[in-house]
């Protein structure tokens, strides 16, 4: 189905705003905070850790409730209209906090400001990318709709690298000083686009449709949901590759400000990188249209794995520049390489969440389910939970090796700066590449999945493109849908272990379910008695303590997970299941295990 211009502009142009306010999160926040404000830069990262934890929690129980919602205003907008009024209170309080704070109180602020933050952006932001998918079914028309949403994305993010500098500089030039010069820069720039954001999100809640076929469909419970979601092979091949190149991508952005100031000291440093990033970004806009008709003739997956050739080739370049160049002589060549870089950064902007979208169909061509916004929450917990070290631990690192700010650095410290901006997500990118050649979806895979979808709509059999296995449809299968998911609540070894244990089942399943909580419960309390230990408000917290609270938040996100799992397998329910029920549920399992897997199956 053609989407009309209109409405693909009405869907994309929020991320205008809402990448834009992403930029200095993500690159000048941490900079703002250590050197204008003077909090340690450890206690930057634990307050980090503790958003993203927070994050890891609300990100599937946002993408369940969404899904589940049945009201006159559809089941994403009334998320979105409430989300992004709050975060855009939250985006200014993070940018505005108060004049003459103490470095100790100015962290209490902003890891509160940015828990904040984070979480009403999860709000509206997992909603807006659940709808997306729902908008078209056609394998390429989706791919011109992410592309436009990106494109905008990438507008958003160019006019958000270019501003700051420009206001800064002109803000210094009536004399004021460096770091109120920013506070005012950024206060400014985060209401104006805090504005932007509720209008344009308003406006989209207004002018894009929700299907009402996908509404009316049955909602999934939340933990069998996630199970089946991992059953789904070309997923996870996807989910690996965005988990690799993700637990380094969150340091590029907190990095970016140290390389250029302290790995190749460059003197205005912040004018030259509001430049580099609107080049990089100015790239991707000017190269998007080529990259989605290159996908168009040579198809996603030969473009997805060119862009990570591409990312690889800029990272090289940038790990390597310090050793031949340094001073204001090295700025031109950072330029370069991040026109590079933003090729390679807008083709899997908008190709991952199109590809995305086709290994939705095929999971509805298993399951007969629609799980848009699950999958984006499951996609966005992953890649959160990565991007915890990503951001915190190269932070801690420095800490360690005795960074200070405002000073030139020991040469450990600019060694760090340079592998972790550069060389290690680089290493990523290779990994990632030979993760993606074993995605199998294509054109072709794509049509005759939709083709296998009609077929049972009409109540016939069809076939697995991918693996030529027969797919009966999901309600000829003997299994209800309700068993199938109760199910679904426990491992396929709880449910081999209930089987043996023959009329003692239920007991036998809250056993394991109990003990698996028990574990997440004691890791949770090793956790925190290893936080208490290791903290010290005098310090800054290190290594040690980051990992603690990132295991906690861990510990705290399967707490939830079992809890809901232990409700399940209390009372008779399982006990009323027949056991040739749960044999056959289990043989559907390893199937849909195996689905998208060329792989031979083991008897």
């Amino acid at each position: 189905m053609k989407l009309p211009l209109s409405l693909k502009l009405a869907y994309g142009l929020p991320n205008f705003a809402g990448m834009a306010m992403g930029v200095p999160v993500a690159i000048h926040m941490t900079k703002f905070y250590s050197d204008s404000i003077g909090v340690a830069v450890g206690f930057i990262a634990l307050a980090q850790v503790l958003a993203r934890a927070l994050d890891a929690i609300t990100d599937p129980l946002m993408g369940w409730i969404s899904d589940r919602t049945r009201s006159r205003w559809g089941r994403r907008r009334p998320y979105i209209i409430v989300g992004a009024p709050l975060t855009a209170i939250s985006m200014v309080a993070l940018f505005g906090p108060p004049g003459g704070i103490t470095p100790l109180m100015g962290a209490a602020w902003f890891t509160i400001a940015f828990m904040a933050y984070g979480f009403f952006h999860t709000v509206y932001f997992i909603p807006h990318y659940g709808l997306g998918p729902e908008l078209t079914s056609d394998y390429h028309e989706r791919s011109n709709l992410f592309a436009w949403r990106d494109g905008i994305s990438l507008v958003g993010q160019a006019f958000a690298a270019a501003s700051p500098a420009i206001f800064i500089a002109a803000i210094k030039a009536q004399g004021t000083e460096q770091a109120e010069a920013e506070r005012i820069t950024f206060l400014w720039f985060s209401v104006g686009m805090s504005v932007v954001l509720v209008i344009s999100y308003y406006w989209m809640c207004w002018r894009v449709p929700e299907n009402p076929a996908f509404s009316a469909r049955k909602p999934n419970p939340l933990v069998p949901g996630v199970r089946r979601v991992l059953r789904n092979h070309p997923f996870r091949i996807l989910l690996a590759c965005y988990l690799v190149t993700t637990i380094t991508s969150g340091g590029i952005g907190v990095l970016m400000p140290f390389y250029l100031r302290y790995a190749l000291g460059i003197t205005d440093w912040v004018e030259w990188m509001g430049v580099a990033l609107l080049l990089g970004y100015g790239t991707g806009v000017v190269t998007l249209p080529v990259f989605v008709r290159l996908a168009r003739r040579f198809g996603k997956k030969q473009v997805w794995i060119l862009s990570f050739i591409l990312s690889f080739i800029c990272q090289a370049l940038l790990t390597a520049l310090p050793s031949f160049i340094y001073g204001d002589s090295a700025a031109p060549w950072v330029m370069f390489f991040f026109m590079i870089g933003g090729m390679a950064f807008s083709t899997g902007q908008f190709l991952g969440p199109s590809m995305q979208a086709d290994v939705i169909d095929y999971d509805e061509l298993y399951t007969g389910k629609r799980r848009e916004a699950q999958y984006t929450a499951l996609w966005s917990i992953v890649t959160k939970f990565a991007i915890i070290p990503s951001a915190a631990v190269p932070l801690a690192v420095l800490a360690t090796l005795g960074f200070e700010p405002n000073v030139d650095q020991p040469d450990a410290v600019r060694w760090a700066i340079r592998l972790l901006y550069a060389g290690v997500p680089g290493t990523m990118m290779l990994i990632a590449i030979f993760i993606a050649v074993r995605y199998p979806i294509d054109e072709r895979v794509h049509r005759a999945t939709l083709e296998g979808i009609a077929a049972h709509n009409r109540g016939e059999t069809a076939t697995d493109p991918i693996t030529g296995r027969s797919v009966d449809p999901p309600d000829d299968r003997g299994l209800d849908d309700d068993t199938g998911w109760f199910l679904d609540h426990f491992s396929v070894g709880e449910l081999k272990r209930a089987l043996s244990a023959g009329s003692r089942r239920a007991a036998r399943l809250r056993y394991d379910t109990r003990v698996a909580m028990a574990v997440s419960c004691l890791f949770l309390f090793a956790a925190g008695m290893g936080t208490a230990a290791l903290f010290d408000l005098a310090e800054q917290p290190g290594i040690g303590v980051l990992t603690l609270v990132l295991l906690g938040g861990v510990s705290l996100t399967a707490i939830g997970f079992h809890a809901v799992r232990i409700r399940a397998a209390a009372g008779n329910r399982p006990d009323e299941i027949a056991l040739e029920l749960v044999r056959r549920h289990l043989a559907i399992t390893e199937r849909l295990a195996h689905a998208g897997s060329t792989r031979p199956q083991r008897s």
